[in-house]
């Protein structure tokens, strides 16, 4: 059950080097058995894939597919930082002199879904979120008092359901 969150995780966050296309099931679970990979029960799937990954590396070549997007949340809400721990790959996180941590994060498109409503739970929708280098990337200013603020460029949006409508027709074999 294990091995098959961590081929389905490699499966829907990783494409190939080579073709830098969504690789087969078959592939990955091939790959598995030549390597003669084993997987820990107990550990979580997550903490596992690196170790996986640099096993992999002679029959099968992977890089991660993510987005960077800039995320600003106020540090009263202690959960959001290890849920942005947990759904991305954090590259820098700051704290505004306005008490806002600013933290620059990769996520995978096929995560962004479930990520977006796990920090909607703690933050009721109090934050910011942009990709990164788009014009509206989060500012280092406090928002107004008592105003709930998600920011998303439209931009973002066709993006990201362009990269997850590719993903699910190349997971079918289309």
């Amino acid at each position: 059950e294990k091995t098959e969150e961590i081929v389905s995780e490699l499966i829907r966050n990783y494409r190939s080097t080579l073709t830098k296309s969504v690789i087969a099931r078959e592939q990955v679970e091939v790959a598995f058995k030549d390597a003669k990979i084993k997987v820990d029960s107990e550990k979580p799937a997550n903490s596992q894939i690196d170790d996986i990954l640099e096993k992999l590396k002679s029959s099968l070549s992977l890089y991660r597919m993510e987005t960077d997007y800039v995320i600003r949340v106020s540090s009263k809400y202690g959960p959001a930082l290890s849920i942005i721990k947990k759904y991305g790959q954090v590259k820098a996180t700051t704290k505004d002199a306005a008490d806002f941590f600013v933290v620059e994060v990769g996520i995978p498109p096929a995560n962004y879904d479930d990520f977006m409503k796990a920090l909607s739970k703690p933050t009721s929708g109090d934050f910011e979120i942009d990709t990164v280098g788009s014009k509206n990337e989060p500012k280092a200013a406090k928002p107004e008092k008592g105003k709930k603020v998600v920011k998303e460029s439209k931009d973002h949006h066709r993006q990201h359901n362009k990269e997850k409508k590719k993903d699910k027709n190349r997971a079918k074999g289309k």
